[in-house]
C-alpha cells in the first residue's frame, strides 16, 4: 500500500464513484478499478459494496477516515520537520505543471533573487493530477490550470482570460475569402464554433490525457477539432502557433509574454481572440498545502508575483496586427 493508492481510494470515496473519480484524476476507469481491487486484495477486506453506486461498507469506513487523519497527519509531520532547520528558509521549492514552467518565472526569480540573495529557489515539476498528495517536498505551487480548492490558493493574477492565437496567414489559409465573415463571429460570440476548420495544437500530459483547462473549454464550448497537432510541452505548441501551422490556447498572461513580449518573434500578424470561459475561475495563482504555513521570505515571493503582473503591459484584445 502506497499513498497513492490511498489518494486514489479518497478519490473514489469523495467523488462518489470510480468513473467520476477517473475522469478528475485523469486515468482510465480500469487503472483506477484495478487499483481499488489490489488494494481490497492487500487489506483482506471489502471496502465498497458495489451495487447500483458504491457505498463504503463498515471496514471502508474506518479506512477512510484513518486515511483522512493519517494524510493529515503526515503533512503536519513534515511540515514540523522542516521548520526544525534554520536553513530551510534560505530555499524555496517551487513547483509547475509538468506541461511546461511558466514564462514570467524567469524575470519574477531574477527580481526575488536581486532583493534577497542569501536565497535560492529550487524549480520542480509536478504534474496537476498528482496535486495536493506530491507536495510534501513542495513549498509553492504555480498553475495557470484550474484551483485545486483542497490547497490555499494566492491569486497573483485575477481574470486571467483563455484566447486563442494563430497567424492571420494561417486563417486566410484555411477560410479563404470567408475569414473577414469568420473572424466577425469570432467577435461577436467569442466561441470556439467559427474555428471548427482551423487546425489546432493541443497540450497533453505524460499520461496522454488532453489538458484539464482546455479540456473543460472544449465541453463548454462543444468544440472537438478535427484537425489537431498533440504536444506535451507549451514551448513545442507555441512553436507551431508561431510557426503559422496551427492555433492554440491559452491564458491572455502566457500569450502576453510568449508571444508579444518576446523580442525575437514577429507578432505582427499574429492574432488573438478572447474566449468565452464560465465552467471555471480563469486566474493564475500560487498555491500551497493548507498544513503549510508560509514564511516571510514565501510571502515576499508571492508578492514579487504580484508586483510583476501588476506592472505587465497587457495586449488589447482582440490583438488583430497588421
Amino acid at each position: 500500500m502506497n499513498f497513492q493508492q490511498i489518494s486514489y481510494f479518497i478519490s473514489i470515496v469523495e467523488d462518489g464513484s470510480i468513473s467520476a473519480a477517473s475522469r478528475r484524476l485523469y486515468i482510465s476507469q480500469q487503472a483506477l478499478s484495478e487499483q481499488l481491487k489490489r488494494l481490497e486484495k492487500e487489506l483482506h477486506v471489502t471496502l465498497f459494496k458495489r451495487d447500483k453506486n458504491l457505498v463504503l461498507t463498515d471496514a471502508g469506513r474506518r479506512f477512510y477516515d484513518g486515511c483522512i487523519n493519517m494524510l493529515t497527519q503526515y503533512n503536519s509531520l513534515v511540515e514540523e520537520i522542516r521548520t526544525i532547520e534554520d536553513d530551510r528558509y534560505q530555499k524555496i521549492t517551487i513547483g509547475f505543471p509538468g506541461f511546461g514552467y511558466p514564462a514570467f518565472l524567469n524575470e519574477v526569480a531574477r527580481r526575488y533573487l536581486e532583493k534577497r540573495p542569501t536565497y535560492h529557489l529550487d524549480f520542480v515539476q509536478r504534474e496537476h493530477h498528482d496535486i495536493p498528495v506530491r507536495l510534501e517536498d513542495v513549498d509553492l505551487y504555480v498553475s495557470p490550470l484550474p484551483l485545486t480548492e483542497s490547497l490555499n490558493n494566492h491569486v497573483i493574477l485575477d481574470n486571467d482570460i483563455f484566447v486563442v492565437s494563430f497567424r492571420r496567414s494561417l486563417a486566410e489559409k484555411v477560410y479563404g475569402s470567408s475569414w473577414p465573415e469568420t473572424e466577425k463571429k469570432l467577435l461577436e460570440t467569442k466561441s470556439l464554433a467559427p474555428l471548427e476548420d482551423m487546425p489546432f495544437s493541443l497540450l497533453f500530459n505524460s499520461r496522454k490525457q488532453l489538458l484539464h483547462s482546455t479540456q473543460i473549454i472544449f465541453r463548454e464550448h462543444n468544440f472537438n477539432p478535427y484537425r489537431r497537432s498533440f504536444s506535451e510541452t507549451t514551448e513545442s505548441s507555441d512553436m507551431l502557433c508561431i510557426s503559422g501551422i496551427a492555433a492554440v490556447i491559452a491564458p491572455l498572461s502566457h500569450a502576453a509574454i510568449a508571444f508579444y513580449g518576446n523580442p525575437m518573434i514577429d507578432a505582427d500578424d499574429l492574432l488573438s481572440y478572447p474566449i468565452e470561459v464560465t465552467s471555471f475561475r480563469p486566474v493564475l495563482a500560487v498555491s500551497h498545502l493548507n498544513t503549510h504555513r508560509l514564511h516571510e521570505a514565501e510571502e515576499a515571493f508571492i508578492s514579487e508575483c504580484r508586483d510583476y503582473f501588476s506592472s505587465l503591459k497587457m495586449p488589447e484584445l482582440p490583438v488583430r496586427g497588421l
